[in-house]
């Protein structure tokens, strides 16, 4: 499964409230399959019309896909990754930040050494961070990775 792609959205379709983002193939949920340590690869393309500061993205993890398309479904638990660009012993955090710089695509490398932890599913929300819409051609893509 390596560079699966595992979610999009467009970034003009994020509002302050989690949304449950899409893979290309229009599902909400990602059966991953295995036990073991889960990488992810985040991306998102701020063109230069952008005036958006940012997207927040988290993962979500369930034995089952009931309620996968709604955000606030609470069969659905927040799922603890750390930053592979952190040196020393780096912090687990359920939210994390990708910050718009216009014109620019910006990545983000995290892991969970847990896997899903015995939870077959999964699903990434997104919501937009700080002030600003998207325009353009703005988008939030997620990968798994290993």
């Amino acid at each position: 499964m390596l560079n699966k792609k595992i979610a999009v959205i467009g970034t003009s379709g994020l509002v302050t409230a989690w949304t449950v983002a899409s893979d290309t193939a229009g599902n909400k949920v990602w059966n991953a399959g295995a036990v073991g340590t889960l990488g992810i690869r985040a991306e998102a393309t701020f063109d230069g019309a952008t005036t958006m500061n940012g997207a927040k993205l988290k993962l979500q993890v369930s034995r089952r896909d009931d309620g996968a398309s709604d955000a606030a479904d609470p069969r659905w638990t927040d799922l603890a990754l750390y930053n592979v660009a952190s040196t020393g012993a780096p912090s687990a955090a359920v939210e994390w930040t990708i910050t718009a710089s216009a014109g620019n695509t910006v990545g983000l490398d995290l892991f969970c050494s847990e896997g899903h932890r015995g939870r077959a599913y999964f699903r990434v929300l997104m919501k937009k961070s700080g002030g600003g819409d998207g325009t353009g051609t703005d988008a939030v893509n997620v990968w798994a990775i290993g």
